[in-house]
């Protein structure tokens, strides 16, 4: 998605950079524009630009957007473009994290969170997001904000299971505390023994982790 998109690829005055108080444009500026558009269109991450207007209702209005944005959410440029960074929020997305971009913006500072959002087939995707202020030679409102943005998706549903994993594993030595409990790793070596395993056995955990456990294992002691 976003190859055949129309993207600005004319003039400063075409594509709406402004010249503040008619000062005319330093020699390479163009050559400069020119190279920082490439770089964003060929960015991993996804890039946003938004007018720095109010932060209320509607929100502010989308100016730019790379192509890594429309891989990510499903909105064209096309689509995104005049239209608040809200329509990627859902039913999950963190209102307190919201709130802490809100005062951020509110300030002209930046910040740096990671949220829930939704693409445009409503899918949901976790996104860190850098969001900075730029401003413009008077120094007061923002003229603009920047939003890079890097899914996470990924990271976080790793995360979600391990968390998973350790409390089912804590439930069962809840459960069964009492009994001689060893857990291995795919290739025989213990990841874990219940204390049960020491004092019935003798052996310490860095004893049974130097090698595969069923090496302790005699003739007399196996059942196969």
């Amino acid at each position: 998605m976003g190859g055949d998109e129309e993207r600005p690829t004319g003039s400063d005055e075409e594509n709406g950079v402004s010249t503040r108080g008619g000062a005319r444009p330093r020699p390479g500026d163009g050559v400069r524009l020119g190279l920082l558009r490439s770089i964003l269109e060929n960015a991993n991450d996804a890039v946003l630009v938004t007018e720095g207007g109010s932060i209320d209702e509607p929100g502010p209005r989308v100016v730019y957007a790379n192509a890594a944005f429309s891989r990510t959410t499903g909105y064209s440029y096309e689509e995104i473009v005049g239209r608040s960074p809200r329509v990627l929020q859902g039913p999950g997305t963190d209102r307190a994290k919201l709130d802490e971009v809100r005062t951020a913006l509110e300030t002209g500072g930046s910040v740096r969170t990671e949220l829930l959002n939704y693409r445009k087939d409503g899918t949901p995707f976790w996104v860190e997001l850098d969001i900075v202020s730029v401003f413009g030679e008077d120094g007061g409102w923002p003229e603009l904000w920047v939003s890079v943005q890097r899914e996470t998706t990924g990271r976080v549903e790793a995360e979600e299971a391990r968390l998973e994993a350790e409390s089912r594993l804590r439930s069962v030595l809840a459960r069964y505390g009492s009994d001689m409990i060893t857990i291995l790793e795919p290739d025989g070596t213990p990841r874990y023994e219940s204390p049960t395993v020491e004092r019935a056995l003798g052996y310490r955990h860095k004893d049974l982790t130097a090698g595969e456990v069923f090496r302790f294992v005699t003739p007399t002691t196996s059942i196969i």
